[in-house]
């Protein structure tokens, strides 16, 4: 989510309808609470976490709207980011949400040294999220901007998406074959600069940031990207199943 168009993402979030949204960079303002005024406007309960971005007195904060009761709220320090930890009833039964917002892949003037600091920077954060998650007695689902890649073969040490599968999540989006499309379209003026170095039939229209991960318990009808205006990343929407859930 960013501040492109909340009216617009209101709508959005309104017509798909969906039991559990989960945002990151949502904005959040002494004098304005857009993640609240997005759950009030569709009817949701909602959760949100204390602001892990600011600029002046503008923050950042990760929010979860649920359909279904929220039983339980946690958070976590993730390094200079943050997670955001749910316990939601459904129909009788427990199902963990997190959502998280990980170190930015890249920033505007990324060298390939500062490209690495980023990515251990995002194995810490991992590191301490897999931590906290584990052992829950509940089947989890992990959803977020992960801002990683999934295939890098360990370029620039990339390679912090097997983390997750180490640690026992699915990739909701079919791991290493996805089916549908990428979450991030890239600008223009990014293709640009990397095409000082890779032929421009290198550079894909879009790459993989955002991810939907989960757990044993768990079972994925559907899942796929929705193109969109109203944020500069593409909605991850899918169709989950408590397998004790009938």
């Amino acid at each position: 989510y960013s501040d492109r168009c909340l009216a617009g993402l209101q709508n959005r979030v309104g017509e798909m309808g969906a039991d559990i949204v989960a945002l990151q960079e949502v904005l959040a303002s002494p004098s304005y609470d857009h993640a609240r005024a997005i759950a009030a406007r569709s009817n949701y309960r909602s959760a949100v976490s204390s602001p892990y971005v600011r600029y002046g007195t503008t923050a950042w904060v990760l929010a979860i709207l649920s359909r279904h009761p929220i039983l339980k709220i946690e958070e976590k320090a993730l390094g200079s980011r943050r997670a955001l930890r749910t316990l939601i009833d459904v129909h009788g039964h427990n199902l963990e949400v997190v959502t998280l917002h990980l170190t930015p892949l890249a920033g505007p003037n990324s060298s390939t040294s500062n490209i690495r600091q980023r990515t251990a920077a995002r194995r810490k954060e991992l590191q301490i999220l897999i931590h906290w998650l584990k052992g829950s007695p509940y089947p989890q689902i992990v959803a977020g901007d992960f801002n990683m890649l999934r295939a890098t073969f360990g370029i620039l040490d990339m390679g912090e998406y097997s983390m997750m599968l180490e640690a026992g999540y699915e990739d909701a989006d079919g791991s290493w074959l996805p089916m549908n499309s990428d979450t991030f379209p890239i600008p223009e003026e990014t293709r640009q600069k990397v095409g000082e170095y890779l032929p421009g039939i290198l550079i894909p229209d879009a790459i993989t940031l955002d991810y939907v991960f989960y757990s044993e318990g768990i079972s994925v009808d559907s899942i796929e990207s929705v193109e969109s205006a109203e944020s500069d990343h593409y909605p991850l929407v899918g169709d989950f199943r408590l397998d004790n859930c009938q």
